[in-house]
């Protein structure tokens, strides 16, 4: 099995390739190179800027890959650049999106954002706007089999963006946080579980966006909860934004996906109340 991530030299993207070598597959990594992954000589590496298209052109030129993963395409430009450039080069290519393309809802389907009839006049930077666009340009003329695999905030001692520690650390310094609504619930995944099923959609014979997330979605008070076991302290909770520091996942309603189809095809992820309170406690020994 020959594997290209684009991407993948941390976080979730660094444990697909680590899956990827444990099984024997030639795993290349394409990245910048700005982070040790911690591989070894295991993966073969590719050092390019994905977002400049000559480069990227350049450092795949005359290569062939049973399954692509893009862990890093933002914009419409970029994959418009790789469904040029990766013509010919694979007949699998899954990118990784976001359920962010949602608006605010609860158990929300796969059908709530149809990428392959969405039309829009200009690219854009902002991140779910962004994101629909790129769904839609590798859905609406793909030159080989594309699926999305579509994360809800996937979280692990691995994360980089440091959102769940600001919770540790804010209870941990008696520091006060805001949520708009306690009650929202949102969906989440380990960064594990979404390294397992990366991988695991390398496997299936399928087409499309998926929700790749928890079975169970869980409230901002259930986090404060446990937060504050793994901690030994109250959390200071405000208000108000004026008085409080606004959570990572402060929001006003319910934004959950489903993960039906996810389960159809033969994966399932674990409950995050198995999971997620022991990364607490994790995180807060080492504060």
């Amino acid at each position: 099995m020959k594997v290209l991530i684009i991407g993948g030299n941390r976080f979730f993207g660094r444990q697909l390739a680590a899956k990827w070598i444990a099984d024997g597959a030639h795993v290349t990594l394409l990245n910048r190179g700005n982070f040790d992954d911690g591989l070894g000589e295991a993966p073969e590496r590719l050092r390019c800027d994905r977002t400049n298209a000559t480069s990227l052109e350049h450092a795949v030129f005359d290569r062939q890959w049973d399954v692509i993963y893009d862990q890093v395409a933002y914009f419409a430009q970029e994959a418009r650049d790789a469904c040029r450039i990766f013509k010919g080069k694979t007949d699998r290519y899954i990118v990784t999106s976001t359920i962010s393309v949602y608006n605010f809802g609860a158990s929300i389907p796969e059908s709530m954002f149809n990428p392959h009839d969405y039309e829009f006049d200009q690219d854009v930077t902002e991140y779910g706007e962004a994101k629909r666009q790129v769904e839609s340009v590798f859905f609406q003329r793909p030159p080989f089999r594309v699926i999305a695999p579509r994360f809800p905030i996937v979280c692990g001692q691995d994360d980089y963006t440091g959102r769940l520690k600001f919770h540790v650390e804010h209870v941990a310094r008696g520091e006060r946080i805001y949520f708009p609504n306690l009650d929202a619930r949102m969906s989440f995944i380990s960064s594990e579980q979404a390294a397992a099923c990366l991988k695991f959609l390398a496997t299936v014979d399928f087409e499309g966006p998926v929700n790749c997330t928890a079975p169970d979605a869980t409230r901002m008070r259930d986090i404060i909860e446990w937060t504050e076991a793994a901690v030994g302290k109250r959390a200071v909770l405000s208000a108000s934004e004026d008085t409080g520091e606004h959570s990572p996942y402060g929001v006003p309603q319910d934004w959950f996906a489903s993960p039906r189809l996810l389960s159809s095809l033969g994966f399932r992820t674990e409950p995050l109340v198995k999971w997620l309170p022991p990364l607490l406690a994790e995180i807060a020994r080492e504060i």
